[in-house]
C-alpha cells in the first residue's frame, strides 16, 4: 500500500495508489485523520456588524468556526455600520466587541478598520492573514475587488461563503429590530 500525504498552501489531500484489498476502511481513516491535521493549523476571519446578538449570528460563527481551527471575529465600527447600512446600531462598538469576544468559540475580536479610503475595509486581513475568510449570507462584497487584493497582497486566503442561514425570516437583525420598534 502506498499512500502520499501533502500539504500545501493550507490545502490537505491524499493521493492513493495500489491499495490491497480490504485496506480501504485504513486509507478512510488516514485521510480523516490528515483531514483534521490540516484543520488544525487554520485561522478563519469573519466580519460583521453583530448588533442585537441573535441566534442567527451564533450559527454563522459556528459554521465558520468548522473551516479552521481558529476563529477570529472583527466587528463593524458605527461608522463603518452607518456608511454602508445607513443607520447607527443600537450599541456602539465597544459593546458589541464585548459581546462577540465573549462567546465561547470565538478566539479574538476585534474592531475593523476606521474607513478612510475603498481599501480599508481590507486592511485587517494583512494584519491577521487567515487562511479562510467567512462571508455571511446576506454579506454584500466586492467579491471581485477582494480576490484582487488578496492575491496583490499575497495573502492565500480561501474565500467562502456561509449558506444556509438559521431561519432567515426570523432571526435577521433588521426584522427584529423592526419588531421590538427600534
Amino acid at each position: 500500500m502506498f499512500i502520499c500525504i501533502t500539504k500545501k498552501a493550507a490545502v490537505c489531500t491524499v493521493q492513493t495508489a495500489r491499495l490491497l484489498p480490504g485496506r480501504w476502511r485504513m486509507a478512510l481513516r488516514l485521510y480523516s485523520f490528515m483531514h483534521k491535521y490540516c484543520l488544525m493549523d487554520r485561522t478563519v476571519l469573519a466580519f460583521g456588524t453583530f448588533d442585537l446578538l441573535h441566534p442567527g449570528h451564533i450559527d454563522y460563527l459556528r459554521k465558520a468556526r468548522r473551516h479552521g481551527s481558529r476563529l477570529v471575529v472583527v466587528v463593524a465600527r458605527d461608522e463603518s455600520v452607518a456608511r454602508f447600512k445607513g443607520r447607527i446600531p443600537v450599541l456602539d462598538e465597544r459593546e458589541r466587541l464585548l459581546m462577540v469576544s465573549s462567546l465561547r468559540l470565538v478566539d479574538r475580536a476585534m474592531l475593523g478598520n476606521r474607513l478612510a479610503g475603498r481599501e480599508d475595509m481590507f486592511k485587517v486581513i494583512a494584519k491577521v492573514r487567515p487562511q479562510v475568510i467567512a462571508l455571511g449570507y446576506d454579506q454584500t462584497v466586492d467579491l471581485v475587488g477582494l480576490k484582487k487584493w488578496l492575491s496583490k497582497n499575497r495573502i492565500g486566503a480561501s474565500v467562502v461563503r456561509i449558506r444556509r442561514p438559521l431561519l432567515p425570516q426570523r432571526l435577521k437583525s433588521s426584522l427584529l429590530r423592526k419588531a421590538a420598534g427600534i
